[in-house]
């Protein structure tokens, strides 16, 4: 039981939502499916007055897993909900699990994907211009 009582109790995950209509997603801790409960809160409000985010930026150091399957089940069930209503989806990420993103992600989601091994970022796109990072957010 002391595992148990080890694990985080507070999100995993942080977000905000920019004037340009980018939602920023700071990943910190292990992902529940709490945390995507309030993520598609936060985007379902969003689309209830917009056809769409202008991007997605998920900004993570180590990938540090899921919960539980139950937030691996919610994570995919978000992607599944809200990936055609994102123009951008960006990644940057210092783990060397940000080159395997691209060919999972390809599988899934609509738009298409692409890495840059030297960078740790990918970057997803619809056939418009690709978000550009400096310290691992995007820059206007």
């Amino acid at each position: 039981m002391r595992w148990l009582a080890s694990l985080p109790e507070g999100p995993g995950i942080s977000h905000r939502l920019t004037a340009s209509e980018v939602l920023v997603v700071e990943v910190e801790q292990p992902l529940r499916a709490q945390d995507f409960d309030v993520l598609a809160l936060t985007v379902d409000t969003w689309l209830g007055t917009h056809t769409e985010l202008a991007g997605v930026v998920i900004h993570v150091r180590e990938f540090p897993g899921w919960e539980n399957i139950g937030g691996l089940i919610r994570h995919v069930r978000f992607i599944r909900d809200h990936h055609r209503n994102v123009r951008k989806i960006a990644l940057a990420a210092d783990s060397k699990v940000a080159a395997l993103v691209p060919q999972l992600a390809n599988h899934f989601v609509r738009p298409k994907c692409g890495g840059s091994p030297t960078t740790n970022s990918m970057t997803l796109s619809r056939g418009r211009p690709i978000l550009r990072f400096a310290d691992g957010l995007p820059s206007n």
